[in-house]
C-alpha cells in the first residue's frame, strides 16, 4: 500500500514539470532566435534553480522555505517571458519557514493568476498592476494556504468543479493544475478544504486548509 501511495504521488507530481518545462524551453528558444541573449541565459538560470527545487531528488516533500523560493523562481521566469513586471509578496511567518509541505502546490496556483486572472502575452495593454499574494498561518486544526491576485477573476461554481472535477475531465480544459493539486493533496493530507471567492480586480482567492503538520 505505501508503494502504491509512493507511486500515485509521483506519478502525479511528474504531470506538473514536463507542461511548463515545454514552455519555458520555448521561451528560450524564441529569444535566442531573436538575439536576445541575455534574456535567454537570465531565463536558463531560473529555470535551472527551478528544476533544482522542483525535482529535490525524488522527495515528495520539502521545506516551506523552498516552496516559496520555487514560487519565486517560477515569477522570475514569467516576468522575462512576458516582459511585464508581476509583483509577488508573502505573508507567511518565520516559523513556519522550516516546515515541511508537500512540494510544487503554490506554483500552480501562480500560474493559474497569471495565465487566467492577468492574460498575460495578449495583444491587449495592461490597465493595471499584477500583483500574487501567498499566504500561509498554522493554527491548531488546520494549516492554511491562500493565494490572492488583483486580475480579471473568475467564476467560484466553475472553479470547484474544474479543482474537484474527475481527472480526465480536468485534463480536457486549461486548468488541468488544480485538479492535480487536490488530487496531490488528498492523497498526503487525507483532509483536504479548499474555497475560492472573486472581486474582479481588487481580490480573487484560492483557499486551502490543510491538517496541522505530520512533522
Amino acid at each position: 500500500e505505501k508503494e502504491k501511495y509512493n507511486a500515485k504521488l509521483q506519478l502525479l507530481a511528474e504531470q506538473i514539470n514536463p507542461h511548463f518545462l515545454y514552455n519555458a524551453l520555448e521561451f528560450v528558444n524564441m529569444e535566442i532566435f531573436n538575439g536576445n541573449v541575455e534574456n535567454a541565459s537570465s531565463m536558463i538560470l531560473n529555470l535551472s534553480e527551478y528544476l533544482r527545487i522542483s525535482l529535490a531528488y525524488g522527495e515528495n516533500t520539502h521545506s516551506i522555505s523552498r516552496e516559496l523560493d520555487l514560487a519565486c523562481a517560477y515569477i522570475k521566469i514569467m516576468n522575462l517571458r512576458f516582459n511585464n513586471s508581476i509583483q509577488l509578496t508573502t505573508q507567511v511567518p518565520e516559523e513556519l519557514l522550516n516546515h515541511t509541505i508537500l512540494k510544487c502546490i503554490v506554483q500552480p496556483l501562480i500560474e493559474n493568476s497569471i495565465k487566467h486572472g492577468f492574460k498575460l502575452g495578449n495583444s491587449r495593454k495592461q490597465l493595471f498592476f499584477p500583483v500574487i499574494e501567498i499566504c500561509m498561518s498554522l493554527d491548531d486544526e488546520h494549516f492554511t494556504l491562500s493565494v490572492t491576485d488583483n486580475g480579471a477573476g473568475f467564476d467560484p461554481n466553475k472553479m470547484s468543479e474544474l479543482m474537484f472535477g474527475e481527472q480526465k475531465e480536468a485534463q480536457n480544459g486549461k486548468h488541468f493544475g488544480l485538479n492535480n493539486i487536490y488530487q496531490r493533496l488528498l492523497t498526503y493530507y487525507g483532509d483536504v478544504k479548499v474555497s475560492f471567492s472573486s472581486i474582479p480586480f481588487v481580490e480573487n482567492k484560492i483557499v486551502i486548509k490543510l491538517p496541522p503538520f505530520k512533522n
